[in-house]
């Protein structure tokens, strides 16, 4: 089970945040909770669209990030 959620930061509206939980579907194990912030800040993230493993987003402004689920990183969009 994968679980991704996106958005700004609480205390800083304008760092755009993508949070990872994992989970087993046997054993109902969940993992912490990652959090990825945006690499610039660009306001609230939007999942634009997914395939696996790359998300692609767009922020408050318009601008567009891709995040790669394997690696966990922020890659070129």
């Amino acid at each position: 089970m994968l679980t991704i959620v996106v958005g700004a930061d609480s205390s800083d509206e304008a760092q755009g945040k993508l949070q990872i939980m994992r989970g087993n579907r046997i054993s109902y194990e969940i993992e912490p909770l990652i959090e990825h912030r945006t690499p610039t800040k660009h306001g609230a993230l939007t999942i634009t669209s997914v395939q696996l493993p790359i998300v692609d987003l767009v922020a408050a402004d318009g601008t567009p990030f891709r995040f790669d689920l394997d690696s966990e990183t922020w890659v070129d969009p």
